[in-house]
């Protein structure tokens, strides 16, 4: 370990009032912000935490995200309804589809249809498919950061930390370049529907965007699908040989490139922009990786620890029973707080010396993120090129960072930062 506390890990604010009996408390403004202070009173207090007044269960004990994410019959990967704002601060149920609708795939299915979602994508993301994606990568970041190097700084999030994910996500599917603006405008309207804040106006809203980007793919996935075979490229060819040997359905491959476009998108973005703040507070952690590049990976992996991209996924009870000491209903929404299981715990004496298990911030089990290691790949790229062509990165004194909010997902709205070229 670098440090057993990366900048990001290290600015957790003073611990407000925090009443687990107040329904408003998950979507508080504060809580909202720096949510850590309430991860840890909930792993004290209440490991299984049921939202008062409805059947949602909130996990932020590892041990209990562990034997959630194993026992797949009780907590159903399918994203049946999830949370948004009733327009009183206070969280409400959204249904979104069925138990076992078929629109659930990937990320979003159980086995045995996972398993083959799984089986069919995964050589395409080995460490083989990346080293020849690598040098593509180099080139998006290099040409991405250029005008910021130039100018001497700028607001990285429209200009790199949101661009770079795009264009990558679009090389890997086979999306032309040319595209990746309308994938970053999509995919923020689309994340609408995950951000808890959402009031209903904004959630048909963010439904007419979803819808957009189901037309986006799907125009896509034609014009692929009317080439011959060996004329396709990136996921688009192995998603046709899925369709081709009934792995997938037409509209099965619709939705994985909608949960690929998104979450390729999102995770990568904010860790980009997370990793970049946290280097901006330490200029001392700036400098000792500029004298070995080879030590970005373990400060990535800091970094997602303490201040990851995804807070929680959700599960759904499709019949009665327990986690702990706590009884789930049949149909309740469970949410596996990785954020929170993330914490350390003084308690446990396997972390003594800064020795942790390994972190939850991709997920965990059978849904571990399958785009993890391209996330790590495009982290370690741009970190990599920040660092070796400035001598100093620092925030832009006028112009604070801020985050977007959100329940869901951790993500920068600006980050203007000031460069000095090496």
């Amino acid at each position: 370990m670098l440090d057993e506390r990366p900048e990001a890990a290290r600015q957790v604010t003073a611990t407000p009032e925090l009443d687990l009996d107040d329904p408003t408390l998950l979507l508080r403004d504060d809580v909202l912000e720096d949510p850590r202070p309430l991860y840890a009173k909930l792993r004290r207090e209440a490991p299984v935490w049921q939202l008062p007044g409805q059947d949602t269960f909130v996990v932020s004990d590892p041990k209990l995200v562990r034997e959630a994410v194993r026992r797949t019959e009780d907590f159903s990967s399918n994203l049946v309804s999830l949370l948004h704002n009733d327009g009183t601060g206070r969280p409400t149920p959204y249904e979104m589809a069925p138990f076992r609708d078929p629109i659930n795939v990937l990320s979003t299915a159980d086995p045995p249809d996972h398993t083959a979602h799984r089986n069919l994508l995964q050589p395409a993301l080995s460490p083989g498919a990346l080293a020849e994606l690598e040098p593509k990568v180099r080139e998006i970041v290099a040409e991405q950061f250029a005008p910021i190097l130039a100018a001497h700084g700028g607001d990285l999030v429209p200009a790199f930390s949101e661009v770079v994910p795009a264009r990558t996500i679009c090389a890997i599917i086979g999306i032309p370049n040319r595209e990746a603006p309308r994938v970053i405008d999509l995919v923020a309207g689309t994340g609408a529907l995950l951000d808890g804040i959402t009031d209903a106006d904004g959630m048909q809203t963010a439904m007419g965007c979803a819808a957009q980007m189901y037309g986006f793919v799907s125009e896509h996935l034609a014009t692929a699908l009317a080439q011959p075979v060996e004329q396709r490229t990136g996921l688009f060819a192995v998603l046709g040989d899925g369709i081709a040997d009934g792995t997938f359905t037409e509209d099965d491959v619709r939705s994985v490139l909608l949960t690929l476009v998104s979450a390729g998108s999102d995770t990568t973005a904010s860790l980009l922009a997370t990793a970049t703040e946290c280097l901006a507070r330490d200029p001392a952690l700036q400098d000792r990786l500029r004298g070995d590049l080879s030590l970005i990976p373990e400060v990535v992996e800091d970094i997602l620890r303490s201040d990851g991209p995804f807070q929680f996924h959700y599960r759904y009870a499709p019949h009665d029973t327990a986690l702990g000491d706590v009884v789930v209903p049949a149909h309740s929404r469970v949410m596996l707080l990785w954020a929170a299981a993330n914490l350390p715990d003084p308690t446990d004496p396997t972390e003594v010396g800064g020795r942790r298990p390994p972190h939850f911030a991709f997920g965990r089990g059978i849904h571990f993120c399958i785009g993890a290691p391209v996330a790590r790949m495009e982290a370690r790229l741009g970190l990599g090129h920040l660092l070796s062509t400035t001598s100093s990165i620092t925030l832009h004194p006028a112009h604070p960072p801020t985050r977007r909010p959100s329940l869901f997902l951790r993500r920068h709205r600006i980050l203007h930062i000031e460069v000095e070229p090496s």
